[in-house]
C-alpha cells in the first residue's frame, strides 16, 4: 500500500494530434495576446492606485481596492488552474475572460465606491489566467521550443506593461476613474474570440467523474481566512482580535484541505506537488520577489507623484512617470527571448539564480541615487534588463520541476502564493510611502525618508533570502530540456 505523503503519480499527459510548425507558432502569438489581456486588464487598475487616493478618501477602501482583487485571485489561481488541468484549459480560461469582463463593466458603472471594489474583486478571477496560459503552451508546443514560448509570451506581459501605465497615467491625469475599469472588458473580448477561434481545444486524459468540491472548498475558505487575515492585519495590526481570528480560520481549512488532498486520489488543487524539492523552493522565492520586486512600479508611481523626497522634489505627474517606464517594455523584448536561449544552453538552475541576484539593483540605486526624471529613466531601464530575464527563467524553471498533466495546477499554486504575497507587498508599501500624511484633491502624497529607505531596505533584504533559498533548495535538473534531448535522439 502506498503512503499518502508520496509525491502524485504521474499521469498521462494531455495527448492532442501534434500541431505543426505553422500551426505552433499560432498558438504562441495568440497565447501571447492573451496573457497581453489578462494582465493589461489587472495593470491598469493596480496602478491607478495613487488616483484612487484622491477619489475614495477613506483609506480602508483605498487598501482593499488593491487587497481584495488579491485575494480572489489568490483563491482562484489554484482553483483555476486545478480545474484547467483536469476539464480543459482553454475553455476553462474563456469562461474565467468573461466572468472578469462582465465584472469590469459593473465596476466602473457602479455608483458607490463599495460596489466599485466588490464588482472589482471578481476582475482577481484573471490572476488565473497566467497559470493556464502556460498549460495551454506546455500541452501544444513542443518540447524543444517550449522554453523560447514561455519566454516570448512572458515577454510580451512585460514589453506591454510600460503602456498600460502610461495608459493608466493619462486616466488618472485626464478622465474619469471609471475609465480605468471599462478598459478591462474591452481588451479581454478580442483575446476570447481569438482563444476560440485559432487554439485547439484541450482534450484531458485525467478528468475524473464529479468535480472534487469539497477539495476546492476547503482550498478556497484556507486562502479566504489567509487573505482576510493579512488585510485586516496590513491595516489595524496582526494582533488584532479579528486578524488573528481570520488567520486561525484559513489555518484550519488549510490543514483540512492538505489531509483531503493526501487522501483524493485526483484532488482539484493536489498538495503533494509541493514535495517536491525543487518545486517548493520556487514556489517560496516567487513569494519573496511578489512583496518585494513586484512592488517596484506601485513605487515608481509613488515617487512620480510624490511632493518632496528628502528634500528634493519629484513632482512628476502620473502620465510621465508611466511614460518614462516605456524603455523597460522594449528593453524587455531583447531580454526576454534571450533568457530563453539561455535557458536552454546554460539550464534554468543558473539562469534564474542568476537573475535573482540581480534583481535588488533598481531598489539600491531608487536609495543612492537622488530623483529626477533623468535618474528614474535610468533606474527603470536597470529594472528592465534584470526584470526582462527573472521572470521567464522563473516560468520556465517551475515548468522543468513538473510533468505536463501538472503544468496548469503547479503554475496556479504558483500564482496564489503571488497573489498572496502582492496584496501583502501593496498593503506595506502602501502604508510606508503614504504614511499619516494628508492627501486631498490638490495634494499629492507626501513620502516621509525614513519610511521609504526601509521599504528600500526590506525589499532589499527579501530578494537576498530569495536567492539564497533557491540556491540552497533549487533543483539541477529539469524535466522539458530533458523530454526535448529524448525526442530528438
Amino acid at each position: 500500500m502506498s503512503s499518502p505523503l508520496a509525491s502524485p503519480a504521474p499521469e498521462p499527459a494531455d495527448t492532442p494530434a501534434p500541431l505543426s510548425n505553422a500551426k505552433e507558432w499560432q498558438v504562441i502569438f495568440v497565447m501571447m495576446f492573451v496573457a497581453i489581456a489578462s494582465t493589461g486588464s489587472s495593470a491598469i487598475i493596480y496602478a491607478a492606485t495613487p488616483m484612487f487616493i484622491k477619489v475614495f478618501p477613506d483609506p480602508k477602501i483605498i487598501g482593499w481596492m488593491s487587497s481584495i482583487y488579491f485575494l480572489v485571485g489568490a483563491v482562484t489561481a489554484g482553483l483555476c488552474g486545478g480545474i484547467a488541468d483536469l476539464y480543459g484549459r482553454r475553455a476553462t480560461l474563456i469562461w474565467m475572460f468573461i466572468i472578469a469582463g462582465l465584472a469590469g463593466v459593473l465596476a466602473g458603472a457602479a455608483s458607490d465606491p463599495i460596489y466599485a471594489v466588490g464588482f472589482h474583486a471578481v476582475q482577481g478571477i484573471a490572476v488565473a489566467a497566467h497559470a493556464i496560459n502556460i498549460g495551454i503552451l506546455r500541452e501544444h508546443i513542443s518540447g524543444k521550443r517550449l522554453p523560447m514560448a514561455i519566454a516570448l509570451m512572458t515577454t510580451a506581459t512585460t514589453a506591454t506593461a510600460g503602456l498600460f501605465f502610461m495608459l493608466a497615467g493619462y486616466i488618472m491625469d485626464h478622465q474619469s476613474w471609471r475609465f480605468i475599469f471599462w478598459f478591462g472588458p474591452c481588451i479581454l473580448l478580442p483575446a476570447i474570440a481569438a482563444m476560440f477561434f485559432l487554439v485547439p481545444a484541450s482534450k484531458s486524459t485525467n478528468q475524473p467523474r464529479r468535480l472534487p468540491m469539497l477539495n476546492g472548498a476547503l482550498f478556497g475558505l484556507a486562502a479566504l481566512g489567509i487573505m482576510l487575515g493579512i488585510g485586516e492585519g496590513g491595516q489595524n495590526g496582526f494582533l488584532t482580535v479579528r486578524a488573528l481570528g481570520y488567520l486561525f480560520f484559513g489555518m484550519v481549512f488549510t490543514f483540512a484541505w492538505v489531509r483531503h488532498s493526501l487522501r483524493s486520489p485526483t484532488p482539484m488543487v493536489d498538495v503533494r506537488l509541493l514535495k517536491q524539492k525543487g518545486l517548493a523552493a520556487i514556489i517560496i522565492a516567487y513569494g519573496l520577489l511578489a512583496v518585494s520586486m513586484m512592488q517596484y512600479g506601485h513605487v515608481l508611481l509613488f515617487i512620480g507623484q510624490a511632493e518632496t523626497l528628502a528634500g528634493l522634489g519629484a513632482g512628476l505627474s502620473a502620465t510621465a512617470i508611466a511614460a518614462a517606464m516605456a524603455p523597460q517594455g522594449l528593453l524587455s523584448i531583447v531580454t526576454g527571448p534571450a533568457s530563453g536561449l539561455a535557458v536552454q544552453r546554460f539550464g534554468h538552475y543558473r539562469v534564474f539564480l542568476t537573475s535573482l541576484c540581480l534583481i535588488s539593483l533598481p531598489f539600491i540605486l531608487l536609495m543612492v541615487i537622488p530623483h529626477n526624471l533623468i535618474s528614474l529613466i535610468g533606474i527603470i531601464i536597470v529594472g528592465g534588463i534584470v526584470s526582462g530575464a527573472l521572470m521567464p527563467s522563473f516560468r520556465i524553471a517551475l515548468q522543468e520541476e513538473v510533468d505536463a498533466g501538472h503544468a496548469s495546477s503547479a503554475m496556479g499554486i504558483a500564482e496564489l502564493v503571488r497573489a498572496m504575497c502582492m496584496g501583502l507587498g501593496a498593503q506595506i508599501t502602501a502604508t510606508a510611502l503614504v504614511g499619516h500624511g494628508h492627501v486631498g484633491e490638490s495634494t499629492a502624497p507626501i513620502i516621509e525618508p525614513v519610511r521609504f529607505y526601509s521599504l528600500m531596505t526590506g525589499f532589499v533584504i527579501a530578494i537576498v533570502l530569495a536567492a539564497g533559498i533557491y540556491a540552497w533548495f533549487g533543483s539541477r535538473r529539469g524535466k522539458v530540456i530533458k523530454e526535448a534531448a529524448e525526442v530528438n535522439e
